[in-house]
């Protein structure tokens, strides 16, 4: 499990908690009333930081480096954009839930969802994406 000195588990451990910690941080956010505007802000940043990336990389490395951050985010963006839109959807629903109070049910039910995801994100992440970057850069 180990290339090139990187536990494969204990980096899927640190995306896991990484992705638990956005999601847990994107409700939070959302429990107030300004949550229309933090979910901009949040897909602002986000979009924002994926387009400095390709910058960064297309820069130093031209029409490559365009290729270069494909393969970076393949396979685990699959999975990452339904988890991040999902957890949006969720933290902005949550107060109607809770206010009809019909929410234990429905929040145990997206809780597992974002869970499956996020699980789902992170072993992609550590054993498919960190595997095929390996072998590319040795």
């Amino acid at each position: 499990l180990k290339c090139l000195g990187i536990d494969k588990w204990d980096y899927f451990l640190y995306c896991a908690k990484r992705y638990y910690i956005q999601f847990v941080i994107i409700v939070i956010l959302n429990l107030n009333s300004k949550r229309k505007y933090i979910n901009s802000v949040i897909c602002i940043y986000k979009g924002m930081m994926a387009s400095i990336l390709i910058c960064f990389a297309t820069i130093n490395y031209g029409a490559g480096g365009l290729i270069l951050f494909i393969i970076s985010i393949f396979p685990h963006y699959i999975l990452y954009i339904p988890m991040f839109v999902f957890g949006i959807y969720f933290a902005m629903n949550l107060n109607k839930y809770i206010r009809n109070g019909k929410y234990v049910k429905w929040i145990i039910k997206g809780c597992v969802i974002e869970s499956v995801l996020i699980l789902g994100t992170a072993f992609c992440e550590a054993y498919i994406n960190l595997s095929i970057i390996i072998n590319i850069f040795t």
